[in-house]
């Protein structure tokens, strides 16, 4: 069996004496705990410190914090815990966690009517309460964990390896009407409830600790607010909110809601409308390494989801194009169609993944009544000026095919006896090679146009005569007649 052995005054895991005196040489030298020396024994039974420091819960903490997504934030930090002893090789016994929540903890929770009605308590909208865990020394051991409200035992589910979180908001609904009585009884300030982890098989693991949270879904526009803010927060143009709280690395929840108009105007103002934002060399020779083009792009400021123009552009962080998207639109969309995919380029973006495109927010202000814009290899952008298209011509018969000149028309007189004339001007033409009987054909000048038919010089057409090229046009004149032009060389 390997042995682990944990550090009394921070709770890590060695494995073995020597690693074990070397750590407490370098980071607890001035501490008073006192050193472990070096032994030839094969076994040893790991310990625990029986009173984790806050130090213990941090790494768990900050984690929680890091997993927080575009869309929630953590509310309240109702308990952290802590395993005592070294667990390692053993069954522990159960692990129990005792939590005192106040009023204002359980009115974070419930909606529980205005004072004096009968309505019934529920759950808020987009509240989860999660049981986060995490292991020194090893992984989260199996188990199953419940719950205990005012003497009512609830079932909460079960934990194995590779387990960071429970969703626990069950068992508070299911208990909705037991809350709403306690809560009713003036009495009571302060509500205790107990959870207990019940250990399946031996762990290896040194401790475990956990938290419980009550955590917020945000809808589209809080979210949008969020990430407008953890810009100025990134680039150090915004002070932590003081209503801020952060507990050994969870960051809670500003007690006043985000203002998005103001959060996007502060944004906005910070980076410059006319200023261009070249590309540098590292990015260029990035771009080139995936395959991406850096010449001028064609950006349109109209969302591709909603097709109106574009008030929050975002992207995803690993999207290698320039089109953004509204950020609203894509978060509404994804709250009734979990899907979480680049509208442009079709690439799984995460919740954490979801940025604001700076770039694209100093366009929208600068071109504020264009519907796209040119922006060029090296960062500067233009205004985009429609192509201007060739002019839809009018053609004629003339315009179209080859026709006898205008000295020359030709009269047909079918088999049938008919006279046909085609000299009006038609639209709509289309041409066709096509053999057709003809009886005899009339040649006209200019000055015969206007002669009497039977005074008109008549040719009879026979096989054993010069062969006569014609050419038939059938088209679509004026209300829609179909007309027949032959055309003779």
């Amino acid at each position: 069996m390997p042995r682990c052995l944990p550090c009394p005054a921070c709770a890590l895991a060695f494995c073995n004496n020597s690693c074990l005196a070397s750590h407490q040489s370098k980071a607890h030298s001035s501490s008073s705990a006192q050193p472990t020396t070096t032994t030839t024994t094969t076994t040893t039974t790991p310990t625990a410190a029986s009173n984790p420091s806050d130090s213990v819960f941090s790494p768990l903490l900050k984690r929680i914090s890091a997993k927080l997504s575009t869309c929630s934030d953590a509310l309240a930090l109702l308990k952290v815990s802590s395993t005592t002893g070294s667990l390692y090789g053993k069954t522990p016994s159960p692990h129990r966690v005792s939590v005192s929540v106040s009023r204002q903890h359980l009115e974070s929770i419930f909606d529980f009517g205005e004072p004096g009605t009968t309505a019934a308590a529920k759950v808020k909208d987009g509240i989860l309460v999660y049981w986060h865990f995490g292991g020194t020394g090893g992984p989260v051991p199996y188990g199953s964990c419940e719950a205990s409200f005012y003497g009512t035992r609830v079932p909460l589910g079960g934990i194995s390896v590779g387990t960071e979180k429970l969703d626990i908001t069950q068992a508070f609904r299911s208990q909705c009407a037991t809350f709403q009585r306690e809560y009713n009884n003036k009495k009571n300030d302060t509500h205790t409830f107990q959870f207990t982890i019940n250990f399946s098989y031996k762990v290896s693991l040194v401790s475990l600790q956990t938290a419980i949270v009550v955590h917020k879904k945000l809808n589209p526009q809080e979210s949008v607010a969020k990430l407008y803010q953890s810009i100025l927060v990134e680039k150090g143009l915004l002070k932590p909110d003081s209503s801020t709280t952060t507990t050994n690395g969870l960051v809670l929840a500003p007690k006043a809601t985000r203002n998005l108009l103001e959060l996007q105007k502060e944004v906005a103002k910070a980076f410059d409308g006319t200023k261009p934002l070249p590309v540098t060399a590292t990015a260029a020779a990035q771009a080139a390494e995936d395959d991406v083009s850096v010449g001028d792009s064609t950006i349109t400021f109209s969302c591709p989801l909603a097709l109106i123009r574009i008030k929050h552009p975002a992207k995803g962080k690993n999207c290698k194009h320039k089109q953004v998207f509204d950020a609203e639109t894509f978060l509404s969309f994804n709250e009734k169609k979990d899907t979480w995919k680049c509208v442009v380029c079709n690439l799984r973006i995460e919740q954490n993944d979801l940025i604001i495109d700076t770039d694209m927010l100093r366009l929208l202000q600068k071109y504020s009544t264009a519907d796209k814009c040119i922006v060029k290899a090296n960062g500067e952008d233009c205004p985009f000026v429609e192509a201007q298209s060739a002019p839809v011509a009018t053609h004629t018969m003339m315009d179209s095919v080859m026709v006898m000149p205008p000295t020359r028309k030709a009269i047909v007189v079918d088999d049938d006896g008919v006279i046909r004339r085609h000299s009006a001007p038609v639209i709509g033409i289309q041409a066709a090679a096509v053999k057709r009987r003809i009886s005899e054909v009339i040649c006209l000048d200019e000055s015969d146009d206007e002669t009497p038919l039977a005074q008109r010089q008549r040719r009879q057409y026979s096989p054993s005569s010069k062969p006569v090229n014609l050419e038939i046009i059938t088209s679509v004149g004026e209300g829609g007649k179909v007309v027949e032009t032959i055309v003779i060389d």
